[in-house]
């Protein structure tokens, strides 16, 4: 009896053992699955789901991490169908975010748009899914009109080449015409340390397949593939040696001299070696100008001298977006140039592919007038203007709702490379090729200039400051008497012949119009302190005014005002955190402008034909976009908040911390007002008013009402309140 008691003691010991184990070993892979899937290693998550799964095929935990590492691999009928089963409370929201995702990659339009509604309902304001799918809720729309048009290409999988994991960025040699190199995640048996499986047996040690471990989770990072293409067929894949490939991430970056240098990137670095059969690792350090950038990747080299690449840094739009640097003489690069508001937006752009002529880009956007997720879009660039067209959207099936990246045409104009996790994929990302029913002549025809880069090289000492030479007379065919220009001061407060010659102009002008008033507006750089500058800012545009009252003309005529550091045109500063000396003396600058004040207008070309009024014009590379918000408000009616009104400089935490802070003063009158501010809602700029009330404890604060930036006065209400029915708010604030 004793003896059976113990043999049962012991049975319950070892069953508690082998659950406790057995736990900890789940517990470990949902664990390690976890940090997978943070660090988007999704094709190691699932590996670690499928495991974690094995040994326990109940837990909502698991049914969760595996359905979605399924739908992050573009497995998605698996991966909907999954979700469909799935309760689990406590990733509710998590749910309906996939089950939006996996009905839109799917084609249910319907479906998606309800799921990302609920989704948006109930999860967190803070949750990491919530930009994507607002953007991807944006997108169902242009989605829905997939079937609308004829489809101009075929798009067709290549199965050859393609894996169960990532396949993407297939470029082709560019000397070597049969030889193509793309990125692959799938896993490489080259590195048998990391593989228990792959270790050297002992001498005389029997290989066994039950020896190997099942629970292995391989090395899935980026390495280079190479295949050939022969005779329409495709040979099978194969890794780069050991000289390009580690056990690091490497991606192919791509081919300097005519195909002998290849570029790539191995973990963290950037490397440059010669492309050859030799095995021996050369590889330098290849070091554009990016490190002030949070991360630079996607590179497309146009010939020897230009790079186009994507990028996160200090003056990008949004997420990434794309830059582009020229190789100079002495091999360094250029600054990166941001490609400029029309190709980038606030949403991420990635792979670019600049065609033959050198002016038209293709590229990927996840901006919401996409088809679903990233599209592939086409801009040309305009040689005359220096900027780029509006971006359009390729047609359905070049896009999906899916991932559309690395779109490249080839040298035969009818066809591209196309990577894409649309359905239908073999797992992750598939190239495909793409089949075009119209020829492209973008890439058949040469440039000259070769590229958008060089036209704008050619262009850019006349275009940082094209400012028209100063003249009293024009043509009298054309009816332009005078010009008025900005003035580019080097140094606060010291009067300069440019000054007094354009006085003279405007005081011809002010003396033969009585109608006219006259806006002078001082602009500074980023170099001294922002209160100091708008104080000087207002003297600066005194100095200007004491000029124009020495000829004769009455200062209650003459307005002024100050924007300081607030409102610069281009940029005072490079990507090193440098001083920009360009941009900075374009920043430190004096511009005018006419009032009609009998008919309450600002005078523009289009209604005083005698007069030309300049304005700086700064390149589009080059331009900074608070210079925007001043130019906008000249034009309309806004209120702003009236700070503080004295003949002094005032110092306070407001004018450092707020945006839209300026200063305005009648040339006959000895006071500054202080203003913030350019609200066009009477509700709005109450409510301002009182958080900066509140805020800064600033007494004596009120509201005045503006336009083109002059004050108006009650008796010009009743003129303005039919064309701004807002007014009759503020007409009521000042009778109160």
């Amino acid at each position: 009896m004793n003896k059976l008691k113990f043999i049962f003691i012991f049975v319950c010991l070892l069953f508690k053992k082998f659950s406790v184990l057995h736990a900890q070993s789940t517990q470990s892979y949902i664990q390690q699955a976890t940090i997978y899937a943070s660090q988007q290693q999704h094709f190691e998550a699932l590996i670690c789901w499928e495991l974690a799964y094995k040994k326990d095929k109940k837990n909502p935990q698991i049914l969760f991490g595996q359905a979605a590492a399924w739908a992050e691999t573009a497995q998605y009928t698996k991966s909907l169908a999954a979700f469909k089963k799935l309760r689990y409370k406590a990733k509710k929201a998590d749910i309906c975010y996939y089950l939006g995702y996996l009905y839109q990659q799917t084609g249910k339009h319907k479906e998606a748009n309800l799921y990302y509604r609920l989704f948006l309902k109930i999860a967190k304001k803070n949750h990491h899914k919530r930009r994507l799918a607002k953007i991807q809720l944006a997108q169902i729309p242009h989605a829905q009109r997939l079937n609308l048009s004829e489809p101009n290409a075929v798009v067709v999988p290549l199965a050859e080449l393609n894996s169960q994991y990532d396949d993407y960025n297939l470029c082709a040699h560019p000397r070597l015409d049969s030889l193509h190199l793309f990125n692959s995640n799938r896993p490489l048996a080259l590195f048998k340390k990391s593989n228990p499986n792959l270790k050297k047996q002992k001498k005389g040690q029997k290989k066994s397949a039950k020896k190997a471990n099942n629970n292995y989770v391989p090395n899935l990072n980026a390495n280079v593939w190479a295949a050939a293409l022969n005779d329409a067929d495709w040979k099978p894949a194969q890794p780069l040696n050991l000289r390009y490939n580690s056990e690091k991430d490497d991606y192919l970056l791509g081919f300097l001299d005519n195909g002998y240098q290849i570029i790539y990137r191995s973990g963290t670095k950037l490397l440059i070696d010669n492309f050859d059969a030799d095995t021996m690792r050369l590889s330098l350090d290849f070091n554009p100008d990016l490190y002030q950038m949070e991360w630079a990747g996607d590179f497309f080299f146009y010939g020897e001298k230009l790079l186009i690449f994507a990028a996160k840094a200090s003056d990008s739009y949004g997420g990434t977006d794309l830059y582009w640097s020229w190789k100079n003489m002495d091999e360094t690069w250029t600054i990166p140039q941001n490609l400029g508001a029309e190709i980038n937006t606030e949403k991420d752009e990635k792979s670019p592919f600049l065609a033959t002529d050198g002016r038209t880009l293709y590229f990927s956007s996840r901006r919401s007038e996409g088809l679903g997720g990233f599209d592939v879009y086409k801009s040309n660039f305009i040689d005359e203007k220096l900027i780029w067209a509006a971006s359009s959207p390729l047609p359905y099936p070049i896009n999906s709702p899916a991932d559309d990246l690395y779109f490249k045409p080839q040298n035969d104009g009818i066809s591209a490379f196309l990577s894409s996790n649309r359905e239908g994929s073999l797992g992750g990302y598939d190239l495909y090729t793409v089949y075009l029913k119209k020829y492209l002549p973008e890439q058949e025809i040469f440039s000259n200039p070769a590229s958008f880069a060089e036209v704008f090289l050619q262009k850019q000492a006349d275009t940082l400051a094209q400012i028209p030479p100063i003249g009293d007379t024009i043509s009298q065919a054309q009816k332009i008497l005078y010009e008025i220009n900005p003035i580019f001061y080097p140094t606060a407060l010291v009067p300069t012949e440019e000054m007094r010659n354009q006085g003279e102009i405007l005081a011809k002008i002010l003396a033969e119009n009585a109608n006219l008033e006259l806006f002078v507006s001082a602009h500074a750089d980023n170099q001294g302190e922002r209160e100091l500058d708008l104080y000087m800012c207002a003297k600066q545009s005194q100095m200007m005014a004491n000029i124009l009252i020495e000829m004769g003309i009455n200062a209650d005529r003459i307005h002024l005002l100050g924007g300081g550091s607030a409102y610069p045109i281009a940029k005072n500063e490079n990507f090193k955190q440098e001083a920009l000396a360009e941009g900075q003396q374009l920043n430190r600058r004096i511009e005018f402008m006419l009032f009609d004040k009998e008919n309450m207008q600002p005078i523009g070309q289009e209604n005083l034909d005698f007069v030309r009024i300049n304005t700086p014009q700064v390149s589009q590379l080059l331009q900074s976009p608070e210079g925007k918000v001043w130019e906008a408000a000249q034009q309309g009616f806004y209120y702003a908040i009236e700070l503080k009104k004295t003949a002094n400089l005032w110092r306070n935490e407001v004018l450092k911390r707020e945006k839209n802070i300026y200063v305005y003063q009648s040339a006959g009158a000895g006071n500054l007002y202080y203003l913030q501010g350019f609200y066009t809602d009477f509700v709005e700029a109450e409510k301002a008013l009182q958080m900066l009330q509140k805020k800064y404890q600033i007494n004596n604060c009120k509201l005045s009402a503006f336009y083109a930036k002059k004050p108006i006065t009650a008796k010009e209400i009743p003129f303005l309140l039919s064309k701004y029915p807002d007014l009759a708010q503020y007409l009521a604030y000042l009778q109160k």
